[in-house]
């Protein structure tokens, strides 16, 4: 299976709340950028903990389980959904 067909059930869209929790977070992590606290945000309201990105910073929030793209054979079974190919 792709890479890109296995994400993008997962790609969520952006709201004006996401933007605002993004502030919010910036005071816990101030070693993550703006684009980084809007995925946390977004990962918060859809009540994610795993984040597929090459971008190490992510590993530094206990809470985030980062996924490397590079690395997609090994988890890749544990975000396939259920009948896929």
């Amino acid at each position: 299976m792709r890479f890109a067909a296995l994400i993008q059930p997962r790609i969520e869209t952006v709201t004006f709340a996401d933007v605002e929790r993004a502030a919010h977070l910036a005071v816990t992590y101030p070693s993550l950028d703006a684009r980084d606290l809007l995925h946390l945000a977004v990962m918060d309201r859809v009540g994610s903990t795993r984040i597929v990105s090459a971008d190490r910073a992510f590993d530094a929030v206990a809470r985030v389980q980062r996924l490397d793209p590079m690395d997609v054979a090994n988890w890749r079974q544990h975000v396939q959904p259920t009948g896929s190919v």
